[in-house]
């Protein structure tokens, strides 16, 4: 995934394709887990244009199903949200809201 996110918000130029990210049940360690919820984070923060369904379907079934994976990863685990996601996440949020 193109860009970093360290706490900024920012993402960088989007990618050519979306990168399916593994699922979190595949990490064990905890620091990885927080690491790849902010990779899911900026995978999600890329809009998209929903009016045309046939136009980049392969990247939006990933979107779509990364958005299920934050969900019950934010609803199943205690302390999902941090300071250091709090940017992250309204950066997500707005980057799909204010287009």
């Amino acid at each position: 995934m193109a860009g970093s996110s360290g706490g900024s918000g920012g993402a960088g130029a989007p990618p050519a394709k979306l990168e399916q990210l593994p699922a979190f049940k595949e990490v064990r360690d905890a620091s990885e887990r927080r690491a790849l919820f902010l990779k899911k984070l900026q995978l999600c923060s890329w809009p998209m244009d929903f009016t045309n369904g046939q136009i980049d379907a392969r990247d939006k079934e990933i979107k779509r199903q990364t958005l299920l994976e934050l969900m019950d990863y934010i609803n199943s685990t205690k302390g999902a949200f941090s300071e250091r996601t709090y940017p992250d996440v309204v950066h997500m949020i707005a980057a799909n809201l204010f287009r």
